[in-house]
């Protein structure tokens, strides 16, 4: 097997200047994972030390780079001989909350390749991965693979050649999150429970002739152990008051007092783009039903002031 390392003269944990928004929500914490280089060849895959350029076969059927100038990662397979070219993050964790965050980028012929996955089921290999598709000028959906059983869901289209901003939160035994371009996109349940997780990010699947399936990565950071953005419902108009937050879920006048809220006593909420709330005047999601979709500072102009009993969050994707 012929497999080219070309190392880079700095530490691959070390995080270099680009343009990059920072990470989503509040009290995260960023961290520099050891990197490992997952390619495949002709014999098989090889886990590699972290270097800047990596290949494999001759003439060569996939390769990593890394270009510090524009802090780019580029992932290749070229031929059948391979089906991966990936980063694997040293980052096992089995509790708390995790942060994936990059700018992707990927082009014609690419189809049906593994962009990012939390790696580790009970069931399977990954619990979820972040894959691109050929479909609608290039897409990208998040597949459940192991102990997750919600199928797939696109979370935006139009992608060929258009560099999208990524961020996956994984709150272990919860939910995972997506968001495009800092927009929540989607959340799934992570109904697995006692697993150990990491993170995988390039290019993964069998090609079927779609070559090169190239994928870039700029700017890929991790965090740990903040919380996502959540939609805020407030005692007093204007903000003020106690305050009971939620992600994506069903939420009764028990769960609403379990956040800190008091049932029938809400008067202003707060909600993140791409979250769609319904608040419901009755306990169990009955009675009058209002639609949120942005911040309100009161609700006393939608007749449900001081009248809020329980409430659904889903995404407006």
């Amino acid at each position: 097997m012929h497999h080219t390392i070309a190392a880079l003269g700095l530490c691959s944990g070390l995080l270099l200047a680009g343009s990059a928004h920072a990470q989503l929500g509040t009290g995260w914490t960023q961290y520099n994972p050891t990197k490992k280089i997952s390619i495949d060849g002709s014999d098989g895959l090889h886990t590699l030390t972290w270097a800047s350029y990596v290949s494999v076969d001759s003439p060569i059927s996939a390769d990593y780079k890394y270009d510090s100038s524009t802090d780019t990662e580029t992932f290749r397979i070229l031929d059948s001989r391979s089906n991966r070219s990936e980063v694997r993050l040293v980052n096992e964790y089995t509790t708390g909350r995790r942060q994936f965050q990059g700018y992707v980028t990927f082009s014609s012929p690419l189809n049906d390749e593994s962009l990012m996955q939390i790696f580790g089921s009970s069931s399977g290999a990954t619990l979820c991965m972040t894959r691109g598709y050929s479909a609608s000028g290039g897409s990208i959906t998040v597949t459940g693979t192991g102990g997750a059983s919600w199928g797939s869901h696109t979370i935006v289209t139009g992608c060929y050649g258009v560099e999208k901003r990524i961020n996956v939160i994984h709150s272990q035994d919860n939910y995972v999150q997506w968001y495009v371009n800092g927009v929540l996109k989607c959340q799934q349940e992570d109904t697995e429970s006692g697993i150990a997780n990491y993170h995988k990010y390039g290019c993964y699947g069998t090609t079927s002739g779609n070559v090169p399936a190239v994928v870039k990565w700029r700017a890929a950071r991790s965090y740990q152990d903040g919380y996502p953005d959540k939609v805020s419902l407030y005692q007093n108009t204007t903000y003020g008051g106690w305050k009971a937050q939620f992600v994506c879920g069903d939420y009764t006048a028990a769960d609403i007092a379990a956040a800190g809220g008091i049932n029938d006593d809400a008067s202003s909420i707060k909600v993140p783009s791409g979250y769609k709330v319904t608040l419901y005047t009755g306990d169990n999601f009955t009675g009058t039903a209002i639609v949120k979709t942005a911040d309100d500072s009161s609700l006393i102009d939608d007749g449900i002031n001081d009248q809020v009993s329980s409430l659904k969050v889903t995404t407006t994707n």
